[in-house]
């Protein structure tokens, strides 16, 4: 109940976050893609770190069941009845084990029988091994008639035996870890290099972010928007894959990948955000003469890049003063424009403002009139 409830109020405040970013960044696909992941992951994560937090609770409360074992066996040897004996382990601090402890007495001071009331605390915690059966064996020594200060001793020796077996073969499966840690760093540097090398090299074109794939026909090539969501997504599937897998190896629990995932994914983001996310569009430009006469002419060449190739068809506006000029790229990405100038002498600013479908960028320089 707990969980669906973490979904619930997980899931309602994804849809908004979502709902209010496109509002914001407008409602392209790519905008959709990019919402709709981190929608996903907004929803799954509370879920999982509350899996994790009883996962982890489980954990500290095994490692400290060998303990309240021992205290139960040296009370019951002291002649204490199994009521007392329990009384006399709550005054003892066992962590998140401790307020189990404290469950079982108040059920045994209410007068349910010590059997029923093992069972219960049995029940509430089936998912820690090592302390289901531990109870289960106490048990079959209660009712087989046996010595329960002894089988609790046993118990104990047990249980502490196996965890330290656990722990070695934790230690040893570290370098495990650090080869799936190594091998995670390896394919995001190779999903950056991808992107910055090989997509220049196979003349990928941008299609202004409203598809991932260009709609100019069969022999379009994929746009800029449809990599960039496509490496975010690959970079988001292993990391999660590569945390989930260095959790089970180290122990033995899908669970425990959650603190892997916490350093993998934001390492991972980052440099998504660094190298990939990011729109390069530049305006290369030269003023032939920054020293030009009253009313006479300039000449301005340049090009535009976008995402490392020359673009068609992009839009350049030039300001001096309040004179206006505008020209449009070539198949080369080249451009020229050859306007007048001001007829008072003074130093002007030369404002150009190149745009590329959603995208804009405005360079400044400066001439002398003279």
């Amino acid at each position: 109940m707990k969980r669906n409830r973490v979904i619930i109020i997980s899931a309602g405040i994804s849809i908004v976050g979502l709902l209010a970013g496109l509002a914001i960044f407008g409602f392209t696909l790519e905008n959709m893609a990019y919402g709709v992941i981190f929608a996903i992951i907004s929803i799954a994560i509370p879920s999982f770190l509350a899996e994790y937090a009883g996962f982890s609770k489980s954990k500290k409360m095994e490692e400290r069941f060998p303990d309240f074992l021992r205290d139960l066996a040296e009370s019951l040897r002291a002649g204490m009845t199994i009521p007392q004996a329990v009384t006399n382990a709550t005054k003892t601090n066992y962590g998140p084990l401790s307020e189990e402890v404290g469950k079982l007495n108040y059920m045994i001071s209410w007068g349910v029988p010590f059997p029923e009331a093992v069972k219960t605390m049995k029940n509430k915690l089936r998912y820690t091994p090592y302390i289901n059966r531990g109870l289960s064996i106490i048990l079959q020594s209660y009712y087989s008639g046996g010595d329960i200060a002894t089988t609790t001793e046993s118990i104990a020796a047990a249980t502490t035996e196996l965890q330290n077996v656990e722990k070695d073969k934790t230690s040893i499966l570290k370098e495990q870890v650090v080869i799936v840690y190594v091998i995670h760093f390896i394919f995001i540097g190779i999903v950056v290099s991808m992107y910055g090398v090989l997509i220049p090299m196979v003349g990928t074109q941008p299609s202004g972010g409203e598809g991932f794939v260009s709609l100019g026909g069969a022999g379009s090539p994929p746009s800029y928007a449809y990599f960039k969501i496509l490496f975010f997504m690959t970079i988001i599937i292993q990391s999660i894959s590569n945390a989930l897998v260095a959790g089970e190896t180290m122990e033995g629990n899908l669970l425990a990948g959650f603190k892997h995932l916490a350093i993998m994914l934001p390492i991972s983001l980052v440099t998504y955000m660094v190298f990939i996310y990011p729109v390069s569009f530049d305006v290369n430009f030269s003023i032939l003469d920054k020293e030009v006469s009253m009313g006479g002419t300039i000449s301005i060449y340049g090009n535009l890049k976008f995402e490392g190739n020359m673009v068609e068809g992009g839009e350049i506006e030039v300001f001096i003063g309040d004179i206006y000029a505008v020209a449009t790229s070539d198949d080369k990405g080249d451009f020229s424009i050859e306007m007048e100038t001001p007829i008072e002498k003074d130093i002007y600013d030369v404002k150009i403002k190149a745009t590329y479908e959603d995208y804009e960028k405005i360079v400044n320089d400066q001439i002398l009139i003279i």
